[in-house]
């Protein structure tokens, strides 16, 4: 057995590499622009949500930080790496759930699937995600639930929703399954071990030990937000403007449902009709209730703030992957070729179109990173390390890939222009984004701008960048008055306009 477990593990390592391997010449994909700059900032010095801000919640951006302290501050291929290490760490305790619910082949299957179909949708679904980081801690809170290590277990909720907050439906789901087994299993059983549910009073302890866990990291988190003075921000940037984001999602919400659900399923169709063979069955054993019932609780995270990103989707594949596992094995002993055949396609199909990624997102527009590299460079070139500039846009990257710090706390334009993030109607100038704007962020950006003096600004909208053309900087009279009167043209790389402080 244990040869047999070598040569999986080696599998699912092989996998990940293969799979992921663009990451490794790809220095920044999608989210990553933003926690790779924010982390960079908090490393330097800066404080969260008052020198940098962002809407995720504060661990999220620690996790990044203490990876570039440990391999350098600007070192996004460490970042990967350690990306493909976390990916297989999660694969581990996938098998370990799925091991001890099915069979051991069945915890590998799922293992295997779980690698693979972390890749398996657009470019961009590849990157260190928020989702993808959450989705360890939250599979550990699952497999010390089932050792009855409820304290862990509520350790591990506490930090998954510390780095992404859609983690918070991990909580009624773990009371949920604590009630059930308490109630359901009667006797000792194979999936909770001699201690089965045997009354309130156990069901009442693991309460009692959960809350103890998700306490101790809430305590933990906020006390150090507390004493680092920045509670009041953190609620601010990532509460109050969660709720807006949340709410700011309904207009074209049908259309963005239809098309990225249908599209993730096709992309992930072989987990989808071992769902549909797992619901007919599930009544047949507790632990396959609990799986399709982590399931159930997940899906909610994937539709609040109606923007349905391909990485929300990471939060369902836990659960389905151990669906998945016993049924994938079954077919694999049935149609091994046809089994093997469809994992590789999948594999390798949704990895060969990264191979182009820069210019695929160039020519789609939902990254621009050739632009931002080239920009890069020249600012590189003309300023010092001490140098601050600030960009007009939504390209967060350039701060990073320049090795230069943001002159203000925003790392992208949206708090100034309303713009909303995921809302097609509202990038491309089809609606008044006007009423999302808080003078209060006016008064901030102006001040950080008149305070760090930017030795250049970036004008991202010239290029129209990401759409961000619909959102002149000339529009918006006190950063279009405050450049005239400190800065002049310097020149413009691929359309984007560059300004250098003269005064």
């Amino acid at each position: 057995m244990e040869r047999v477990f070598k040569k999986w593990i080696a599998l699912v390592l092989f996998t990940i590499f293969i799979t992921r391997i663009t990451t490794l010449f790809t220095p920044l994909i999608d989210d990553e622009e933003a926690f790779a700059t924010f982390a960079r900032v908090i490393l330097h010095g800066g404080l969260p949500y008052v020198s940098v801000v962002d809407k995720h919640p504060p661990l999220l951006y620690y996790w990044y930080a203490l990876w570039l302290r440990l391999f350098g501050d600007t070192n996004m291929l460490a970042v990967h790496i350690i990306g493909m290490l976390w990916v297989f760490l999660t694969c581990l305790v996938i098998y370990r759930i799925g091991k001890k619910i099915y069979s051991d082949r069945a915890g590998f299957f799922a293992a295997l699937a779980y690698a693979i179909f972390t890749t398996t949708y657009k470019p961009s679904y590849i990157s260190i995600s928020a989702s993808l980081i959450m989705a360890l801690p939250i599979t550990l809170s699952v497999l010390f639930f089932l050792k009855e290590r409820f304290f862990l277990c509520g350790i591990f909720c506490g930090l998954a929703v510390f780095t992404k907050y859609q983690s918070l439906v991990q909580l009624p789901f773990i009371i949920a399954a604590i009630f059930y087994t308490g109630i359901h299993f009667k006797t000792p059983s194979p999936l909770m071990g001699e201690g089965g549910g045997d009354g309130k009073n156990r069901i009442a302890a693991r309460l009692a030990a959960f809350i103890a866990g998700t306490t101790v990291v809430s305590a933990a988190v906020l006390g150090f937000l507390y004493f680092q003075g920045t509670l009041s921000p953190f609620y601010e940037y990532t509460w109050k403007a969660g709720l807006s984001y949340v709410s700011t999602g309904q207009d074209g919400y049908l259309r963005r449902a239809l098309v990225n659900i249908g599209s993730y399923v096709a992309a992930t169709a072989i987990l989808w009709v071992s769902l549909f063979y797992h619901v007919r069955a599930v009544l047949k054993k507790e632990a396959e209730i609990l799986m399709l019932g982590w399931f159930i609780f997940s899906i909610p995270a994937v539709f609040v703030g109606g923007r349905f990103y391909g990485h929300y989707f990471i939060q369902l594949l836990p659960p389905l992957c151990i669906i998945a596992g016993p049924w994938l094995l079954r077919w694999w002993n049935d149609r091994r070729a046809v089994i093997t055949a469809l994992l590789i396609i999948f594999g390798i199909g949704f990895m060969i179109p990264r191979i182009f990624y820069r210019g695929i997102a160039d020519h789609f527009g939902f990254h621009s990173l050739e632009v931002e590299t080239k920009i890069a460079e020249y600012i590189k070139g003309r300023t010092e390390p001490s140098d601050k500039i600030f960009i007009w846009g939504v390209e967060p990257g350039l701060y990073f890939l320049a090795e230069r710090f943001p002159a203000t706390r925003f790392l992208w334009s949206d708090s100034l222009t309303g713009r909303l993030p995921g809302v097609v109607e509202a990038q491309r100038g089809g609606m008044d984004t006007g009423a999302f704007v808080e003078a209060r962020d006016w008064k901030l950006f102006m001040d950080d701008l008149l305070n760090n003096k930017p030795s250049y600004i970036i004008d991202c909208s010239s290029g129209n960048l990401r759409d961000y053309g619909k959102f002149p900087i000339h529009s918006y009279p006190p950063i279009s008055e405050y450049l005239a009167k400190y800065y002049t043209k310097e020149t413009a790389i691929d359309g984007v306009d560059l300004y250098r402080r003269t005064l």
